[in-house]
Order: structure tokens, then sequence, then C-alpha cells
């Protein structure tokens, strides 16, 4: 156990100390998937304070299994945040795929639940098997979306879409529809190809960017 918890990135250098109660928070998973297998998993208390955050792979099951017995059945010793505990990887680990597991009653039992496979679980291999699914589920949706490369013309097509007007604040309800499309799309963040990856990333920001003025100019 004291082996798992050198895995957790956070540590006495960079934890926080919470400025509210956090005994009575249920933890949930937020993992982070990059093209490559790479997999940060987070132990969620909130938006604001994380318990764990580690790297490991996709293959690494027993690791992983591992992982979630710890989390779901220790208590939280110390808390942060992603920024912190990620360090110089946070904004790349931010723009990797993402895959929440959270805590949800079924007859009268705490279970977690996976939208990978739809499936309510206690046990630590089926998290390692959630990973694993997820990551071969999304990987073939990538490869399907972008057979032939004929999605790429219209990715490009989304962006100068979403990029032509930044000064009209209302410009974003008439963008709204792509801005779904795309965030409905989170599988290409797994593309092989950078150029493709990044492509998605800018269409997905400059969707954010619109958002964000609009709600500045609402407020």
């Amino acid at each position: 156990m004291d082996n798992l918890q050198n895995l957790n990135r956070i540590t006495p250098n960079n934890s926080l100390v919470p400025n509210y109660n956090l005994d009575n928070k249920e933890h949930s998973f937020e993992l982070f998937i990059s093209y490559n297998k790479e997999v940060c998993i987070v132990g969620k208390l909130d938006n604001n304070y994380i318990c764990w955050c580690s790297l490991t792979t996709v293959e690494e099951y027993e690791t992983n299994s591992a992982i979630f017995e710890y989390l779901a059945y220790h208590p939280v010793k110390m808390v942060s945040n992603k920024y912190n505990a990620l360090g110089s990887r946070y904004k790349e680990v931010e723009s990797w795929h993402r895959l929440p597991i959270t805590k949800r009653k079924l007859r009268n039992q705490d279970f977690y639940y996976s939208p990978a496979n739809s499936a309510h679980f206690k046990e630590g291999k089926f998290f390692a098997r959630e990973i694993h699914t997820f990551y071969r589920q999304e990987k073939l949706k990538c490869e399907y979306r972008l057979l032939g490369q004929l999605y790429v013309p219209i990715l490009q097509t989304y962006k100068r879409a979403l990029m032509k007007d930044g000064k009209n604040a209302s410009y974003y309800l008439e963008m709204k529809p792509i801005i779904q499309i795309v965030e409905v799309e989170g599988y290409l963040k797994l593309c092989p190809d950078p150029a493709v990856r990044q492509l998605y990333l800018e269409c997905l920001e400059a969707g954010k960017s619109l958002y964000n003025r609009y709600m500045s100019e609402v407020r």
C-alpha cells in the first residue's frame, strides 16, 4: 500500500489546506487518456479538491485496479488540485480524452458507474477493464470518423466558422450547433496524428471562447 501511495502525485509540497469541510465528500473518479495509452487517474472530492492524481497506462491492469481499491476503501490523507498535482503536465493532461466515473445508488447500494459499458461495479478489476474498454471503443470511433481523411476538411471548416466573428458575443448562439457537434467528438483526442489532434483542440477552444464572451455579455 505504501508503494502504491508513491504513485500519487499529491505530496506535502503541493498539498492544500481546504477552506471548508471535506469530511462528507464522496469522491468520484476523473480519468484522462492519451492517444499513446497514458492514463491520468484523478480521485475527485468536488470541483475544487482532489485526493489522488497518478499517471499509469491503459495496460497496467493490476496497478489501476489497486489504485481503485485503495481510493474506494481508504480515508483521504492529503488534498490538492489538478494544477498543483500535475505541474508542468497539467495543460497536456487536460487535452486528453476524459472518462468520468461516478458513484450511484443501485438497489439501495453504492456502486461506481462507468459510461464506457454502462456498468455498475465495486471492484478494482472492473475499473481497470473499463479503462481498457473505453480506450478501445473510443479509438475505433476516432479511426472510423477519420477514414479517408474526409472529416479533416470539415473540422477545418468548423474552425474557420467558429473564429469568423470574435467581436459579436451573440455569434455564440449561431455557432452553438457546431460547438455541440465538436464537444461530443472527444474521441478525436486519441488520433495518432498530432496535426489532427491540434485542429480538434483548436475547434474546442474557439467554441469555449465564444461561450465565455457570450456569458460575459449576458452577465
